[in-house]
């Protein structure tokens, strides 16, 4: 069995927590949380974990051999060098920490301790998502044009960080992962309009080299939960829809069939199929846990390892500069 300790016990810890106590192959030894009612509720569900607020207890353990890290944005890149420098195996939520020089000292600490650093890129872990690179990369849907997604809801409002940092990484971890490219450029806008010089509706447009174009929109505002990708293909249409309970992802056999003429091209909507590919029932936070667990007892290097942790955190902070400077930036 694996040791593991939680460090968060808020918004996200409890579905960590109850994923790695489920696991056959973990142990979740400890939850540290510095606030005293997230501790509670802790105790009362996981009465056989050590549940304090001190998180130099499992640092300090020498049995224990991995780290869960589900605190602020802000605390990320600390507690996950401090644990990193005492040995061991980190799994860091997203993003990997709030600038690229503060990732690459992390990258450059695991590598250094031979450690395992992994990070909290849910949607790699999605069979939607899996199932969405595997027809691309097979060329299912033609040559790929663009990628739009929206990630949009009433809250959760935070102030130590903007939309962009907040839930920006899971699209940009899934654009990425899908096209297996990094963009040429990038730029983004928004608006402050709860907390100043904090976005809490942004916008960003990515330009690949391969052609390929990317739209992103995140929000706090929003009057209900969208989590919707859309992908267009030369052949094919692909629509991701998380918040759809059974049929997640659609295949759309439409496109546009193209006739050359001497004297004008024309443009025929085809109209094909609609269906919805047979996905496993497989939760994405489970699999992402397992996969921490698994490379912890192989030494593998995990799908959202801390190279990839720094591909995202190079867009955002891309993203975040021309927020600020009104310009597309270049990433070349």
């Amino acid at each position: 069995m694996v040791k593991v300790a939680l460090l968060g016990y808020g918004y996200w810890g409890p579905n960590l927590a109850r994923c790695l106590n489920e696991s056959r192959s973990a142990e979740l030894s400890y939850i540290i949380d510095l606030n005293e009612t997230n501790r509670d509720k802790a105790r009362s569900r996981f009465p056989h974990a050590i549940v304090s607020d001190d998180w130099n207890l499992p640092i300090n353990d020498p049995e224990l051999q991995g780290i869960v890290i589900a605190t602020p944005a802000k605390t990320h890149y600390e507690l996950a060098k401090s644990a990193l420098s005492a040995g061991k195996d980190v799994f860091v939520e997203k993003p990997l920490a709030l600038s690229l020089a503060e990732g690459e000292e992390l990258v450059e600490l695991a590598q250094k301790k031979e450690r395992i650093l992994m990070v909290g890129h849910l949607m790699l872990y999605h069979p939607a998502v899996e199932r969405i690179k595997e027809m691309v990369k097979r060329r299912e849907i033609g040559n790929p044009y663009y990628f739009f997604s929206q990630r949009l809801n009433l809250g959760k409002v935070r102030s130590d960080e903007n939309v962009l940092w907040s839930l920006a990484p899971h699209d940009i971890s899934m654009l990425l992962y899908i096209f297996d490219e990094m963009p040429s450029s990038v730029c983004a806008h928004g608006g402050c309009f709860l907390q100043e010089k904090i976005e809490d509706i942004v916008f960003i447009h990515l330009d690949f080299p391969s052609g390929i174009m990317a739209d992103i929109q995140v929000s706090w505002l929003a009057p209900h939960k969208i989590r919707r990708v859309l992908i267009v293909g030369e052949q094919k249409m692909l629509i991701f829809d998380d918040v759809e309970p059974f049929e997640k992802l659609k295949v759309y056999e439409h496109s546009i069939d193209i006739k050359p003429n001497a004297i004008m091209n024309t443009f025929t909507p085809r109209y094909g199929d609609i269906h919805s590919p047979a996905l496993p029932p497989t939760e994405p936070l489970r699999a992402e846990c397992e996969e921490f667990i698994r490379c912890i007892q192989t030494r593998e290097k995990p799908k959202s390892d801390g190279e990839e942790g720094l591909m995202v955190l190079k867009v955002l902070e891309s993203a975040q500069r021309s927020l600020e400077t009104g310009e597309k930036v270049s990433l070349q």
